[in-house]
């Protein structure tokens, strides 16, 4: 709708063609029965001890929270080998991004992503007045040669999220050390690594987390919301050289990272081994859903996250939004793609509501009705 009404505040002209940000499908009120496997949240919640230091937290709202996040910066730089000056905590990695393009994009500066990345890194963008440059994508995998062949004189920031979504791809190590040694030096190179705990044990799969010391330009942002069970929290870490650091450092909120979150996302760290479990058992339950779709005559992108994209093969006459229904008509919900109907995206869930969802798929291509 256009803010164009006689007599009334102007919003920025910028934001007319923007339209919010469509979260996947959540309960709808009344129904409390929903399975909800459309926002790639984690099944398995958070740690137990996680949980009690987030109860413990509740002694700790009154006052103002740690400003410089310092016991969970520490924690970060202990947990992953890292200088603690080089690490800043956020609401969430999303915001973080945003302070990352506010600090780094003007108005007429470009920014390349990929054709498929983090939608709102493109809204923050958009919003920052920068021009955005969309590299195409191979078999749902992101290019390292289009987007370095979209860069230019004006690009200020390259971004891009490994894994990858919606189909759960990664760059692989070869492709990454391309990115960093062909991006100018005087280019923010931002890798978002938001499901990069589930793709850890993976073949072929390499963080750059170690990477940064070596790079004054390249930025890593995680979150708390995946692996670690904390999408609630609003919780994420930025990785990056302490010139960017200082440079978010000097316009961000004070205390952008609340207390419960800080203190939750401190103790989920100190449970490694719950956040491995939690890893082999997404792994296992995510093979063995792939193969169910397999059999069913799906076509299946290989993932390496808690989620996966499946593709309906023009013959079989059946589309994403059709799979969607047939889902949400037996209580669980997924993410259809704006991919020619031919997609649908689905969270991981436990092993049972994936054996039910495979159960409906397989009911919906032979014919059922809904």
């Amino acid at each position: 709708m256009s803010n164009k009404l006689p007599n009334v505040p102007r919003r920025r002209q910028v934001l007319d063609d923007l339209k919010p940000y469509i979260q996947g499908s959540g309960a709808h009120p009344g129904e409390e029965n929903w399975v909800k496997l459309s926002f790639n949240e984690s099944p398995y919640g958070p740690a137990p001890e996680a949980q009690q230091a987030y109860i413990d937290a509740s002694n700790l709202i009154g006052p103002y929270g740690d400003g410089q996040q310092t016991t969970l910066r520490r924690t970060l730089a202990k947990t992953h080998d890292l200088p603690v000056e080089n690490i800043l905590c956020g609401n969430g990695s999303d915001e973080l991004i945003s302070l990352l393009i506010r600090a780094f994009l003007d108005s007429g500066d470009e920014i390349v992503v990929s054709e498929n990345g983090f939608v709102n890194t493109r809204t923050h963008a958009i919003v920052a007045g920068a021009k955005i440059l969309s590299a195409a994508e191979r078999n749902w995998t992101i290019d390292v040669e289009a987007v370095l062949a979209a860069i230019s004189p004006r690009t200020r920031i390259v971004s891009i999220c490994n894994p990858n979504n919606p189909a759960g791809t990664f760059v692989d190590r070869s492709g990454l050390q391309q990115l960093v040694d062909s991006v100018p030096s005087q280019v923010i190179l931002h890798i978002d690594e938001a499901y990069a705990e589930y793709a850890m044990p993976e073949p072929g799969f390499e963080s750059v987390l170690d990477w940064q010391s070596d790079q004054q330009n390249l930025v890593v942002t995680r979150t708390f919301s995946k692996a670690y069970g904390l999408a609630g929290l609003r919780i994420g870490w930025l990785v990056a050289h302490s010139s960017v650091v200082d440079a978010i450092d000097r316009f961000r909120t004070p205390f952008n990272a609340n207390t419960a979150a800080q203190v939750t996302a401190t103790a989920a760290l100190e449970c490694q081994e719950w956040l491995r479990q939690v890893v082999i058992d997404n792994q296992k339950v995510r093979n063995e859903f792939v193969s169910r779709l397999i059999d069913l005559g799906l076509e299946v992108i290989p993932s390496v996250t808690n989620f996966v994209l499946m593709q309906f093969p023009p013959e079989t006459g059946k589309s994403g939004s059709g799979a969607y229904r047939a889902l949400q008509a037996q209580g669980y919900l997924a993410r259809p793609t704006a991919s020619g109907d031919a997609c649908l995206r689905i969270t991981m869930g436990t092993a049972q509501q994936m054996e039910d969802v495979a159960r409906i798929i397989g009911e919906y291509l032979a014919g059922h009705p809904l």
